[in-house]
């Protein structure tokens, strides 16, 4: 915020490329779920519950909306930014894979750099759950497919070379499916999104090679820690591609689902427990945590709004690729929503609108991105 304010002319000439109609209607409907959300809550007396807080809003265009604009205006250039990520991830890459190998090491990590529950105490010692620095699970993994998004940008529009492309990519699917499946599946999508658009014969090959490479390294590094924990892990890498995994996370997030009724058309601020009204939410899904907090007209104009923040203008002589490259992000966000609030989680939706910033920044610009 403070070199916000220190840059404040060139802040305000990034925050002019959203469209005032736009971004007063997504502060209008953000307004509207804050308000919904504090009336609701404010008839709620059990402890227990996870609630739909007033602030959570505030957050959200905090750590989304003002920090997007901040790396606009303190990198300047995609590169320069993506090279950061790539440095702080290679960092995490190290971390993971120590952990993997030193069991020590890992604890060591879970009792200084985990923050929630006890849920994982378990299956840390035993090394077949893994974490980096505050990088953990669902969450995290999605975290580092927010650092793909950006590396995505940066090579479609030409400043990535191919080959630090397909090596950082490569070292993000690794560290990802280490952290959490939800981002290897959404890491994965994107690259195959991005062979179709720049399909070449020796891009195949490259790919090959990465794949190869990646596999091997997966191989040996589980064949160097217990069998127990190397079927663990193994197990549940593959589980993300097993049928009766996937039905049985479906099923798992589709369970507690509270039935539409007059109670549910604006909600009970509970995201997850049970209402005063008893009205039960259990589902760690998005959709059914805000649809269970501030009910389906909220949920509708929450999702809305983000509609609105993402929708900026692209201009006619941006790449082709690179526009339907923003629909698919924004079909994947709103895909991977069903199961996890990610939205309100950060980062991915803050990689994507910088993405969006820097389109807009170069487009103004008329900076030759071909």
């Amino acid at each position: 915020m403070i070199i916000l304010l220190i840059n404040k002319k060139n802040a305000a000439k990034v925050y002019s490329y959203f469209s005032k109609k736009k971004i007063g209607t997504y502060y209008a409907l953000f307004l509207f779920c804050a308000l919904l959300s504090l009336f609701n809550v404010s008839f709620q007396t059990s402890m227990k519950n996870t609630y739909l807080e007033i602030w959570y809003f505030f957050y959200m265009i905090l750590y989304i909306l003002v920090f997007a604009v901040f790396l606009v205006v303190e990198f300047k250039d995609i590169e320069k930014l993506v090279y950061v990520y790539i440095g702080a991830f290679a960092l995490q890459f190290v971390i993971v894979l120590y952990g993997l190998l030193d069991n020590n090491f890992l604890i060591y990590i879970y009792e200084n750099w985990y923050f929630g529950d006890d849920r994982f105490a378990e299956t840390v010692s035993k090394g077949t759950r893994l974490m980096g620095i505050a990088l953990n699970s669902s969450n995290g993994s999605i975290t580092c497919s927010s650092a793909c998004v950006l590396i995505a940008f940066a090579y479609i529009t030409g400043r990535l070379n191919r080959f630090l492309f397909y090596l950082s990519y490569s070292m993000m699917m690794i560290l990802t499916i280490f952290i959490g499946r939800t981002g290897a599946l959404v890491e994965l999508a994107l690259l195959v999104y991005i062979i179709m658009i720049n399909f070449k014969l020796s891009n195949i090959f490259i790919i090959i090679g990465f794949i190869f490479c990646g596999v091997s390294i997966i191989t040996y590094l589980l064949g160097e820690v217990s069998p127990l924990a190397a079927d663990a892990l193994s197990g549940w890498i593959m589980g993300a591609f097993d049928p009766e995994s996937r039905s049985e996370t479906i099923n798992g997030i589709a369970a507690v689902v509270p039935s539409l009724s007059p109670e549910m058309i604006f909600g009970t601020g509970v995201m997850r427990g049970r209402a005063d009204s008893g009205i039960v939410v259990g589902s760690d899904s998005g959709y059914v945590k805000f649809y269970g907090a501030i009910g389906i007209i909220g949920a509708f104009c929450y999702y809305l709004a983000y509609l609105k923040l993402f929708s900026l203008p692209m201009r006619k002589f941006v790449l082709r690729k690179l526009k339907f490259f923003f629909y698919f992000v924004i079909v994947l966000i709103y895909i991977i929503e069903y199961k996890e609030p990610f939205l309100m989680y950060y980062t991915l939706p803050c990689a994507f609108l910088t993405v969006l910033l820097f389109n807009e920044f170069y487009a103004r610009k008329n900076i030759n991105i071909e």
